[in-house]
């Protein structure tokens, strides 16, 4: 009886000892974001047994009193690229494309696109993209926060007559929905610049 005292005693003390652990890490987390920056945040830790506990400061929305927690729903952002690689790179593993080939059969309205230089004049580009390109952001394509040609003209309001080719939409295959069309400025496979890839790279697996 006297073993099973000091055992339940020790017990309980762990218990305590852990209890006070969490307080810890919880008011430690929450002084380091309150000298942060940073407007919200949502973490969480998980044990190997599967236990799981979430840490959250700051609100929900900006303008609004209710704060976030680990049921918020966040954009995910370019986080669906690496989801994005992983489908098509099935569908490379099945057969249906290989990671080389030019896409002109399958996303003829891609390939076509012209180069747009640093004068705003757009000419026919020479090489055809590859899935391996898009994936490597090595296919021409960007950013406006990427390319200052590309910003240059969104802010001149060029007109893309070149994209897409009317018999494209006729056809009713035009479906980018994206807030500006996707821009090539340099030849496939000579630069690198991060841009648009993955995004046609869900298309692709879209077609597929």
């Amino acid at each position: 009886m006297k073993y099973l005292g000091v055992l339940l005693g020790l017990l309980f003390c762990f218990s305590c000892q852990e209890t006070a652990v969490e307080k810890s890490m919880a008011q430690q987390l929450e002084q380091k974001f309150k000298e942060s920056k940073v407007p919200a945040v949502v973490m969480g830790k998980i044990t190997k047994e599967g236990d799981m506990e979430f840490f959250s400061f700051g609100p929900a929305q900006w303008d609004q009193p209710d704060p976030i927690n680990e049921n918020t729903i966040f954009d995910m952002a370019s986080m669906t690229k690496a989801i994005t690689t992983v489908a098509i790179l099935q569908l490379v593993e099945q057969g249906l494309l290989t990671l080389d080939e030019p896409l002109d059969r399958l996303m003829p309205e891609l390939t076509a696109l012209p180069i747009l230089d640093a004068e705003g004049k757009t000419h026919p580009a020479e090489n055809v993209i590859t899935l391996r390109q898009l994936l490597t952001h090595t296919s021409g394509l960007g950013y406006w926060f990427s390319s200052k040609v590309i910003a240059n003209s969104l802010n001149n309001n060029i007109e893309e007559e070149y994209w897409p080719a009317p018999d494209v939409v006729a056809q009713g295959t035009y479906d980018w929905a994206f807030g500006t069309q996707p821009r090539r400025v340099f030849e496939a496979g000579t630069q690198w610049m991060y841009g648009r890839n993955l995004g046609i790279v869900g298309r692709l697996v879209e077609r597929l």
